[in-house]
C-alpha cells in the first residue's frame, strides 16, 4: 500500500520517522539512497524530507516497508530528489535531471546503518558531530562503528603509523586518495594491494594514535593535494539511457505531483485506492 510522509527533522531521523509511525528501517534506506549526496552524520534540526514508499500492512497493522518510489530531502537548504525507474531492465534511482544517484564517492566514510547497533532507535541521537580541523573531517562515533571505503580502489597503506594510529590509505582512479585514521582494528584481509569496493567495510572506529576519544579522522587528496571532501562535487557514475529519458521525465512529473499534493501535517495510505488524509503531529 503506497504512502507519502512529509516531515521536518526533529531529534533523530529514526525518531522523526517513528513519530510518523514509519518503520525505522526506512531511515537506513534513505541514508543508502542519498549516500552519494548527503552526509547523514551532518543532518541538522530543521532539515526536511518527503518519502513516497510502499508499506506492508496485514490486518490493518504495519509490518514493514517496501520499495521507496520517490523521495525528496532538503538538507541545509539544498534540495535533493530521487525517483525509482526501470532503465535497462534494472530498477535504480535517478535525480530530477535523469542522472544516476550513484557517484564515484560516497559522501561519508561511516555506515549510518550500523550506528544504531546496541542503541534503541528512540534513544539514538542523530547528529554525530562532524567538524573540520586541519585538512580532514573528524567524525565522533562510538568505538567499533564500521568504516567504509568511500570509493573503489586499492589499499595503498594498512598499518600502525604514529599519531595516525591504525591507518588505511586507499588509492582511487583519477589520482584520488582517501585516508582513514585512529581505527581500533582493520577488517579482515585489509593488506596493501587489496582491491576494495565502494561501501566495503575496511575497519572500525577507535582511538589509536594521538586521539582524545573514539573518532574517525578522514582525509582526501587529489594529486597529493588535500581536498575539502564535504564541499567537493563528483559527477554521476552513469546517465539515464537516452531512449528512456522521455518515459523517465513523465514518471518524475507524476510522482512529483503526487508528493506535492500533501502538506506537511498529512499523510496518506493506499494512494491508488482511498485518499483519506490523516492528521499527524510532527
Amino acid at each position: 500500500s503506497p504512502r507519502i510522509v512529509h516531515a521536518v527533522l526533529s531529534g533523530s531521523l529514526y525518531k522523526t520517522l517513528s513519530d510518523k509511525n514509519v518503520n525505522p528501517d526506512v531511515a537506513v534506506r534513505l541514508s543508502e539512497l542519498f549516500g552519494w549526496q548527503i552526509d547523514f552524520y551532518r543532518l541538522q534540526e530543521g532539515d526536511e524530507f518527503k518519502i513516497y514508499f510502499e508499506e506492508k500492512i496485514v490486518n490493518g497493522r504495519i509490518i514493514g516497508s517496501g520499495k521507496i518510489l520517490a523521495a525528496e530531502f532538503i538538507h541545509c537548504g539544498k534540495i535533493f530528489n530521487a525517483f525509482l525507474f526501470n532503465d535497462t531492465g534494472k530498477e535504480d534511482f535517478f535525480d530530477s535531471e535523469g542522472n544516476s544517484m550513484r557517484k564515484a564517492f560516497l559522501k561519508a566514510p561511516l555506515k549510518f546503518s550500523r550506528i544504531s547497533s546496541g542503541f534503541s532507535y528512540r534513544r539514538l541521537h542523530p547528529v554525530l558531530k562532524a567538524y573540520r580541523p586541519h585538512t580532514g573531517v573528524d567524525y565522533a562515533a562510538p568505538a567499533g562503528t564500521e568504516v567504509q571505503a568511500v570509493g573503489d580502489g586499492i589499499v595503498d597503506y594498512s598499518g600502525y603509523k604514529g599519531a595516525e594510529g591504525n591507518y588505511i590509505k586507499i588509492k582511487h582512479p583519477n589520482e584520488y586518495m582517501s585516508g582513514y585514521m585512529h581505527l581500533s582494528r582493520f577488517a579482515s584481509g585489509m593488506k596493501k594491494g587489496r582491491f576494495v569496493k565502494q561501501g566495503e567495510v575496511i575497519g572500525y572506529v577507535g582511538s589509536t594514535g594521538r586521539s582524545t576519544g573514539p573518532h574517525l579522522d578522514f582525509r582526501f587528496w587529489k594529486k597529493g593535494q588535500p581536498l575539502d571532501f564535504l564541499r567537493t562535487e563528483f559527477p554521476s557514475s552513469f546517465p539515464l539511457t537516452e531512449k528512456n529519458r522521455e518515459a523517465f521525465f513523465r514518471l518524475r512529473d507524476q510522482l512529483t505531483e503526487k508528493m506535492n499534493a500533501y502538506s506537511i501535517n498529512k499523510t496518506t495510505a493506499g494512494i491508488n485506492g482511498s485518499n483519506n488524509l490523516q492528521k499527524e503531529n510532527l
